[in-house]
């Protein structure tokens, strides 16, 4: 490994391996004399030997840090300013030395004043480092030797037997002093290049940081405070730099603060510290950690954390309207099968029951309860995200307008409706059904709002979302969606309200006046859609509700909901397969007084085996059974009998059907509980349409 000079302790190295090379020459040439008995003992002969193993250690401390200096290693810059203060140097030792050596040649003590040419030397070290502390060096050592050997200067008058242990004094300080004094300049050179590269590489990390940072004491007094660009302290510089913790934030925050600083300068592991601080850009979340730095000190680095806890609690609240939404779905299923039957026996009833008695009212009143308990029950599909959609693309404007009249009645004579369209045809891929469901459920939550009467304003309009900039809601994809806005000029709601505003059966009306599912059910159909849906609002300035659905760009279906003429149809074979036995014989019963004939099976496998007997027209199964499900039942029979036609049935429509993205017919679907009628119109439908 090669020695630096910049450091000291190799000068030294030098140094010590100059004197024992000699040395050890030395010491075995008087082995060897002694030896062979040839020693030349004390005389003028032995100084002079002596002296020139001497020169030799003189000569390696001359010639190697010389040659170590300028021969390895990157040379110095070369300039003009550098090549004329080197040239000024060299000139300075020549002419010190000549003129020493030869004006005051005659008197020893003039030897003294050669030590003169030491500050030069120093300041070719300080100048120019190693290099130069060995090139004043080299050039003052040989110009002694040399005049001393022509016999001139001070010398020369010194007595023979101490003349070279002068001159190697004189030139060992000359080389030494210098070397000695450029390493330690070196060294703090060095050390303060260092010092400078790492403040360069710490303030660039805390540039590229996305957090403030704070040099602390270990008693919390701020020492020094550091904040990325685009990023502001939360208070004015002069507000936090010299304060202690427990002078800027609430004493509960400081307790927890100081403790998280005293585990870091004790080096104890600890979590990260979260709190809220009101600062000068409003309330912002924070997390603060320290590390212990190396003079003891610690580094605290804080974290503005509010989107991350916001987009945590839209996470929980998503997860909890999942759950809250996968039971819905489940009670509305089994709940579905329960009204079937209720309202089938009812319709029963109503069929042979004197027009004028009690038992025709009775009838009545259970089917219309059923009808109810039914709408009920589509709310919860629709907040569980669980209905067959029948997509359409639509001008959100145009079934707003087709709406105006029925909304104008809805809300009374005291809130004034305001309908505007934007520039552009707002058109989304929708269920039309559903999407007057979400207006008809805003419109209703508005007019609540304003009780004493204000203005309803309902808006379209398309809007351009960004992928990198911020965006109104967590849940909004990048790309054109169009906008649906309901804002009205009521009471608003709080913080606490609107968190809780999506949670169904939460509603702020009085006991038995709502059900708490309005909105639930507006969240269940927008995500149910691939939209968004939020509350911008605040006690005492109304409320406004967004709705983003992912824009389309085709044509638009402008028209009301066609309704064709039903064409009878000739009696033909049905299979109809449903597990639950009371709704199998309800629809058996129901098909069979048409003029259908009906083989019924309780699932898949039954309904397989059923289908061999003869020639089958329609085939009406649920869609959720045990042992093989509606739609792989389908899949079978039809790949036999191209020609079957098939109408569904369920409680609800889980994943079952449209997992594999195939979007359903709303004609091939009935979704229960549905009357006689409806089944016997779907079912002449789709009979008279067979080819």
């Amino acid at each position: 490994m090669r020695p630096d000079l910049g450091r000291l302790r190799d000068v030294l190295a030098v140094f010590v391996a100059a004197g024992i090379a000699p040395l050890a020459s030395i010491g075995a040439s008087v082995i060897g004399f002694s030896v062979t008995g040839a020693f030349p003992g004390p005389g003028p002969d032995y100084w002079l030997w002596g002296g020139w193993w001497r020169m030799n250690a003189l000569g390696t401390i001359l010639v190697l840090p010389l040659t170590m200096t300028w021969l390895t290693g990157p040379g110095p810059k070369v300039t003009v300013r550098n090549l004329i203060e080197a040239a000024a140097i060299g000139t300075a030792v020549t002419l010190l030395i000549w003129r020493v050596m030869t004006v005051l040649s005659p008197d020893p003590t003039a030897i003294m004043l050669l030590f003169a040419v030491l500050p030069v030397a120093l300041y070719a070290a300080i100048r120019f480092g190693q290099r130069g502390a060995t090139a004043v060096a080299a050039l003052g050592g040989f110009m002694v030797a040399l005049m001393s050997l022509r016999g001139v200067g001070s010398f020369v008058a010194v007595d023979p037997g101490e003349r070279h242990v002068v001159i190697q004094l004189f030139e060992f300080t000359l080389v030494g002093v210098p070397l000695v004094l450029g390493g330690l300049i070196a060294e703090r050179k060095a050390s303060a290049t260092r010092w400078r590269a790492s403040e360069r590489h710490r303030r660039a990390l805390l540039q590229i940081l996305p957090d403030i940072t704070y040099h602390l004491s270990r008693d919390g007094k701020i020492l020094g405070a550091f904040a990325p660009p685009g990023l502001p302290l939360p208070f004015p510089r002069e507000h936090i730099v010299g304060h202690r913790v427990n002078q800027i934030v609430p004493p509960d925050v400081a307790e927890r603060l100081l403790a998280l600083i005293a585990a870091a300068h004790a080096g104890v592991p600890s979590a990260p510290v979260e709190y809220r601080l009101e600062t000068q850009d409003g309330t912002r979340m924070r997390e603060a950690r320290c590390v212990r730095l190396n003079d003891g000190e610690v580094l605290g680095v804080v974290s503005d954390i509010t989107a991350r806890k916001e987009l945590e609690e839209q996470l929980r609240q998503a997860q909890k309207m999942e759950a809250i939404g996968k039971l819905a779905g489940g009670v509305a299923h089994d709940f579905n099968n329960l009204l079937m039957v209720i309202r089938g026996c009812a319709e029963s009833m109503q069929a042979t029951a004197p027009p004028a008695g009690p038992l025709q009212s009775q009838a009545d009143e259970v089917i219309k309860a059923a009808d109810r308990a039914a709408g009920l029950t589509r709310q919860l599909l629709a907040f569980s995200r669980q209905q067959v959609l029948s997509p359409q693309v639509i001008d959100l404007a145009v079934v707003v307008e087709h709406l105006a009249d029925m909304l104008c009645r809805l809300i009374g004579e005291d809130i004034r409706l305001i309908v505007q369209r934007g520039p552009q045809a707002a058109c989304a891929r929708v269920d039309r059904s559903q999407l007057e469901q979400v207006i008809l459920n805003l419109v209703v939550n508005a007019r609540d709002a304003m009780p004493s009467g204000g203005t309803l304003t309902i808006a379209t309009s398309v809007v351009e979302v960004s992928g990198t900039g911020a965006r109104p809601h967590v849940d909004l994809e990048p790309g054109t969606h169009a906008v649906l806005s309901v804002q009205d000029t009521g009471i608003g709601m709080s913080d606490a309200v609107q968190a809780r505003a999506f949670d169904p059966f939460f509603t702020t009306k009085e006991l038995g006046k709502g059900t708490g599912l309005g909105l639930s059910t507006v969240y269940g159909i927008v995500k149910q859609s691939g939209g968004a849906v939020w509350i911008d609002s605040s006690p005492g300035a109304g409320t406004t509700m967004w709705v983003y659905l992912p824009g389309v760009d085709e044509s638009v279906a402008i028209g009301g909901p066609v309704v064709a003429e039903t064409p009878s149809a000739a009696p033909t074979t049905v299979l109809l397969v449903e597990d639950e036995r009371l709704v199998r014989e309800l629809v058996h019963g129901t098909l069979k007084r048409a003029g259908h004939v009906v083989l019924a099976a309780d699932d898949g496998e039954s309904a397989l085996a059923a289908s061999h007997t003869g020639d089958i027209d329609l085939l009406i199964t649920d869609v959720v059974m045990p042992r093989l499900g509606g739609r792989e039942l389908a899949g079978r029979l039809t790949a036999q009998r191209p020609k079957l036609q098939v109408l569904f049935m369920s409680g609800y429509a889980n994943d079952a059907l449209t997992r594999q993205g195939h979007a359903l017919d709303a004609r091939d679907f009935l979704q229960k509980p549905f009357a006689g009628a409806q089944l016997l119109e779907r079912v002449n439908t789709l009979l008279a349409r067979a080819p």
